[in-house]
């Protein structure tokens, strides 16, 4: 089976902001045209929203087109594989990167990431469209956020928290409404402790039972409070994100197939083909052609 090994330049937070000490950066999309204007292909270890006022363009983000517009938000989460293919002259946004840091240093909810519908989540995607008026809000608190990282005030970490809690929260509420999710108990802890555990590691056999005995709830409870939160049950966003896990893995590693077979549990190589064409309708060498085919624009000078 042919394999895919591509280049992808893996980001860290104080390259892209080296002088911030606060963990939190935001500015002008031009004004660094070496990230969202060269067509690389990255992984980052920190969040992304992108504003456009103006857009034209798409982001490919893991395995979505995302399509920019006018007034067009755009949301990556960190380790997400992604590239921007954006008409400079055609394109005027904002940018806010920050590390989860910033908020678990301002807040006691560590699952606060794990709230916010458009992070963390492989079913809708991560982009919005506002109205211009919406889209100034956003810009006026991005500006605040701007002004308070270059000031440094002694105050500045509560301050920044605070804002940045703030358009988050924001943020949510317009893409609830933009997708028109079904409004969820924001204080079901069990479902958000889940949905930790699937984004921080997955090796071995991935089961319910299993990730129900590490929370020390029952199989029934877990996935009660798993559908109550987010519209499936416990085993679908295992497979969600364990089809994830693998494209990553046959995309961004030169492992075989046997190998992320044993690493993910499955006793034999059929067995996670037969999951993966079960999952995606397509065969693990029809995904990587169609992987291929997309890989001219990721390399275009």
């Amino acid at each position: 089976m042919a394999h895919i090994h591509t280049e992808i330049e893996n980001l860290r937070f104080c390259s892209i902001a080296p002088e911030s000490e606060i963990l939190i950066k935001s500015g002008d999309g031009d004004s660094y045209p070496g990230y969202f204007f060269e067509n690389k292909l990255y992984s980052t270890d920190f969040f992304e929203i992108l504003f456009f006022s103006e857009g034209a363009g798409q982001i490919w983000i893991n395995d979505k087109e995302v399509v920019v517009s006018d007034n067009s938000v755009v949301f990556i989460s960190p380790s997400q594989r992604h590239c921007y293919h954006l008409d400079m002259s055609r394109s005027k946004f904002h940018y806010l990167v920050f590390k989860e840091d910033v908020l678990l240093n301002f807040l006691e909810d560590k699952y606060f990431t794990y709230r916010l519908h458009y992070y963390y989540q492989t079913s809708l995607t991560p982009v919005m469209e506002v109205d211009a008026a919406t889209m100034q809000d956003f810009d006026f608190v991005l500006k605040m956020i701007e002004n308070e990282s270059a000031f440094r005030h002694s105050d500045a970490e509560p301050v920044l928290g605070s804002l940045l809690c703030y358009l988050l929260s924001s943020l949510n509420r317009s893409y609830v409404d933009f997708y028109k999710i079904t409004a969820t108990s924001t204080d079901n802890n069990i479902a958000f402790r889940f949905k930790g555990m699937l984004e921080k590691g997955m090796k071995g056999k991935q089961t319910v039972d299993l990730y129900a005995k590490k929370l020390g709830v029952s199989r029934v409870t877990l996935n009660s409070a798993v559908k109550a939160q987010f519209g499936m049950t416990a085993s679908q966003m295992i497979k969600n994100r364990l089809i994830v896990r693998i494209k990553n893995e046959l995309v961004e590693t030169n492992y075989s197939v046997a190998y992320i077979s044993d690493k993910y549990g499955f006793s034999e190589s059929n067995h996670l083909m037969r999951f993966f064409k079960a999952q995606t309708g397509r065969t693990i060498g029809q995904y990587l052609e169609d992987f291929a085919r997309k890989l001219p624009p990721f390399h275009a000078d």
